[in-house]
């Protein structure tokens, strides 16, 4: 191709991108290859027209009141408002909405993102200066003297299948595994300490459990209550607590945490009286304050032995029960040594953030 076409060609190409505001269809009507186009117009340092709004598309007054209105609905129910507000001639596509609401966004240097799921709880004013409150007395205290406590079900979803936080699919594969309805659930307290995991003690819930206790109707108990839960200490966690601390690391003083469920309200009297009979010193962790998950390590060691327990595939139920108390057992010291070494910063990042969560 000689100059003199070139120019030709060029010449046709800036008329076309004139009257039609876009490079691509600019090119497209002199038939030139788009790529090309954008190099001889970058050259003439008119890389891009102007975009003209496309038709049906919203103003820039209507881009804002997209924006408001995504706060407060969905997009498709934002569309409706706009219509009904007579800001547009007809209901909009969620699409358009969408598009304005993030152009506006874009203006306001606000990102604007779309969250699944339910909200996450708010914590309330008085749990965060509860929260506040433990924080700012525990700054200074030695965690590893410490034997974090708590209850967790294990559901046996998927027998026979290993299920991974992830999977590689090829072609037109799917994710999909068998799932029972009505999952049967292992549901079992155990301690934390720096040296490791107490036994994992089975308490009502764990299918094929029978409770020998009874509920608050004389009927026998589904649930833990505040008798399983004494029997639950003196078999499980004092003990296990006591051999731990005085094994791993010589100590005859630690305390006991424990969350604020109504059937662990006795706990002060079982402990007093286990001091007693051991000739122990083992206090109650005072003031634990409500709705605070992030703040015992033991929830994310409940993490770690769920992904375990499911990668394993089980296929029986006597199989699944087994694993949960062998993963119980095999949790690992170097994990467990982080957790305990992160409790300093959890209490002050919930002191940085004014009583909220910690990310933990």
């Amino acid at each position: 191709m000689n100059e003199a076409h070139k120019g030709i060609c060029l010449g046709r190409l800036m008329q076309a991108l004139k009257d039609l505001g876009s490079i691509r269809k600019a090119a497209k009507a002199v038939g030139m290859a788009y790529s090309t186009a954008w190099r001889q117009l970058k050259k003439l340092e008119q890389p891009h027209a102007a975009k003209r709004r496309r038709l049906g598309s919203l103003s820039a007054e209507n881009d804002a009141a997209a924006y408001d209105l995504l706060s407060q609905h969905t997009a498709r129910g934002a569309a409706i408002q706009l219509y009904k507000d007579g800001r547009v001639p007809r209901v909009l596509h969620r699409t358009s909405v969408v598009r304005g609401a993030r152009r506006h966004a874009a203006l306001l240097g606000t990102p604007l993102k779309y969250c699944m799921g339910p909200p996450k709880k708010e914590l309330s004013k008085t749990t965060k200066a509860k929260r506040i409150a433990f924080a700012k007395a525990n700054e200074k205290l030695n965690w590893k003297l410490v034997l974090f406590t708590d209850r967790k079900k294990f559901g046996f979803k998927y027998p026979g299948v290993k299920v991974g936080p992830g999977k590689w699919l090829k072609g037109s594969e799917k994710h999909q595994a068998c799932q029972v309805n009505h999952a049967g659930t292992v549901n079992v307290y155990a301690g934390l300490s720096p040296y490791g995991m107490t036994l994992a003690h089975e308490v009502a819930g764990t299918k094929g459990l029978k409770s020998p206790y009874k509920n608050k109707k004389g009927q026998g108990a589904k649930n833990i209550t505040a008798e399983e839960y004494a029997m639950v200490l003196n078999q499980t966690l004092l003990p296990g607590g006591r051999k731990l601390f005085s094994q791993g690391g010589g100590h005859a003083s630690w305390t006991f945490q424990q969350d604020n469920d109504p059937t662990h309200r006795l706990a002060g009297s079982h402990l007093k009286a286990w001091n007693s009979k051991h000739a122990a010193s083992v206090k109650l962790m005072p003031n634990w304050p409500p709705n605070s998950p992030d703040l015992n390590p033991i929830e994310n060691v409940w993490g770690w032995m769920e992904a375990k327990i499911n990668n394993q595939g089980c296929n029986s139920w006597t199989e699944f029960k087994a694993a949960v108390h062998k993963t119980c057992s095999q949790v690992p010291l170097t994990m467990v040594a982080n957790l305990f070494d992160s409790m300093p910063k959890r209490m002050r990042l919930v002191l940085e953030n004014g009583g909220g969560k910690t990310g933990y």
